[in-house]
């Protein structure tokens, strides 16, 4: 986490370096809803090493729901989203999590004031691998028309796609 006054409650933009994983995105909509005067979310989910979490049966079930259940459940709650937030970048490297895309349908859905989201691909590649550029470029474009279909609910919000192969 990154630009984080104290109280976080009046933070403008912030940083956030996570997975996305369900007991990430709970954290992220609880960062969401008490960061009230938000204008700017970057969200990197990038470089991030492999975390083992080890739970019992019982906290592993709290854990277990529907992502869009999960965020549509928690409408309403969230000021920033309603009133102030402008800008949401999130860097990745995979788009093949459920997670994200219900993130991303979430924010378009439910931030009033966004003018900008912006996301980028940092795609790997390794070497001798020219071939699979076409089917990744192919999954993207796919990816990125139904994200482009998302309601918005700011008629002025821009979504921008930017991908590089590394």
């Amino acid at each position: 986490m990154e630009g984080v006054p104290a109280p976080l409650s009046i933070c403008q933009s912030l940083t956030l370096h996570a997975d996305i994983t369900q007991w990430d995105l709970s954290g992220i909509a609880y960062m969401l809803r008490i960061s009230q005067c938000l204008e700017k979310l970057v969200i990197c989910l990038t470089g991030l090493p492999l975390s083992m979490y080890s739970l019992d049966e019982e906290s592993k079930e709290s854990f277990n729901y529907d992502e869009d259940d999960f965020l549509c459940s928690r409408k309403g709650k969230f000021q920033c989203l309603a009133k102030h937030l402008k800008r949401v970048e999130i860097t990745i490297d995979n788009f093949g999590l459920e997670r994200l895309l219900a993130l991303i349908k979430f924010l378009l859905g439910d931030a009033l004031a966004l003018e900008k989201m912006i996301i980028k691909a940092n795609l790997n590649m390794g070497h001798g691998q020219e071939h699979v550029r076409a089917t990744i470029l192919s999954k993207l474009l796919v990816v990125s028309q139904n994200m482009l279909c998302y309601r918005r609910a700011s008629r002025n919000a821009e979504v921008i796609f930017s991908h590089s192969f590394k």
